[in-house]
Formats: structure tokens, C-alpha cells, sequence
């Protein structure tokens, strides 16, 4: 199962484009129902296509197919972890989220569940809650790539610099071929840029905690 990971792209450098993303409207957007047959989702529509975002046709029988599974077998984690893949991939995190937490239940020790759950969470603008997933995935894994590099991202969404800092520093160092770190350094210079511009404050201290 490969993790879902935080797209470097499209999280910034800056705090504000950070929450600003993760409260958008297209990452908050609701799951669109599945069940409807392909001729009444297109009749629905008004048009001969689809609309935009909306679950492919192929995707649309997955989703039922897979649900109807899920509904015959109320221990089948793999049909949970599939459907949350899914609706992951579909950007539609609230039903990722069901899926994901379904499948934990089952599974409380599978690290990547635990993992793209905690991002899913992220998407949805709950990064204290992403971060409690997180930290439940490197209790399982302390080295986790994925996790370790998703819950940096969830300190800075906080503005918790410090702890963004020592999260990512301990994924380079325990991965120091890791595939994106020139983005991690980048990332690591924005948050010490931001530490550096609270402390300049009067009055004003940088937010701290622990990083597992």
C-alpha cells in the first residue's frame, strides 16, 4: 500500500497559503453519492459529461462495489483500506476519513493506515488530530518516512516551528537519501525563517511541544 503524502506543490512556503489550502473549498468538499446507475448520474448532470471532480464511471463501480463488500463483511479491513484509498484519491477526505478510521479499528497497528488517516485529517483542517494519528503511527514505526515528513507539515500548519523543524531534521537523519530532500530543506529554511521573525517580536515566543 503506498502512503498518501502532502503534494510539496501545493503546501508553500508561506503560514498563510499553508491554512489557506487547507481550508479550501475543493480539499472540504463532501464525498458525491455512489449508487446512482452511470445514466442517471449523466442525466443528473444536464450534460453528456461529468462534472468537474466528480468520481469516474470506473471509479463511481468501485466505490459500489467495494461498499457493498464492506456492508457484507464488517471485518474486512482490506475493503475499508480500499474505499479510503479512493476517496483519498478523489480529494473527497471526509469519507477517506470514515473509511480510514473503519479500517484502524481493525487494524490499530498498520502504520500506513494510521498514517493516511492522520493526513486526511490534515486535508481537512484538523492537524491536531492529525498530529494524535501521527503520533500513533511512530509509536508503531519511529522512523516512518511518510509520517515523519506529514507530521512536520502538520507543526507548521500550527505554526509549531520548532517541533516542524525537529520532526524533519530526524527524517533526514534517519533517511538521508530520502527522495524529496531538497523540498524538506526547503521547507526546514521556511519554518526557521518564521522562528526567527516570532522571536523578533516583542513579547512574542514560538509555539513549542514535542515531536515523537
Amino acid at each position: 500500500m503506498k502512503n498518501r503524502q502532502i503534494v510539496f506543490g501545493l503546501v508553500g512556503l508561506a503560514i498563510g497559503f499553508v491554512l489557506g489550502f487547507f481550508s479550501s473549498d475543493l480539499i472540504k468538499k463532501e464525498p458525491v453519492p455512489v449508487g446512482a446507475s452511470p445514466a442517471a448520474v449523466q442525466q443528473g448532470s444536464g450534460s453528456e459529461q461529468l462534472p468537474e471532480n466528480h468520481p469516474s464511471m470506473e471509479d463511481m463501480q468501485k466505490l459500489q462495489d467495494l461498499q457493498q463488500q464492506a456492508a457484507a463483511n464488517p471485518n474486512d479491513k482490506q475493503a475499508r483500506v480500499a474505499l479510503g484509498n479512493l476517496y483519498y484519491d478523489m480529494q473527497r477526505f471526509d469519507a477517506a476519513i470514515k473509511w480510514y478510521e473503519e479500517a484502524v479499528r481493525l487494524d490499530p497497528n498498520n502504520v500506513n493506515v494510521n498514517t493516511d488517516l492522520g493526513t486526511s485529517y490534515l486535508y481537512t483542517n484538523k492537524p491536531e488530530k492529525a498530529i494524535e494519528q501521527y503520533t500513533k503511527s511512530l509509536a508503531i514505526d519511529q522512523k516512518h518516512p511518510q509520517t515523519l515528513q506529514n507530521l512536520g507539515f502538520a507543526y507548521f500548519a500550527m505554526a509549531n516551528f520548532k517541533d516542524a523543524v525537529t520532526t524533519w531534521d530526524k527524517l533526514l537523519v534517519t533517511h538521508p537519501e530520502y527522495p524529496h530532500r531538497a523540498d524538506i530543506e526547503k521547507q526546514i529554511q521556511a519554518a526557521k525563517t518564521h522562528m526567527q521573525t516570532a522571536t523578533a517580536k516583542p513579547g512574542s515566543q514560538p509555539k513549542t511541544g514535542t515531536a515523537k
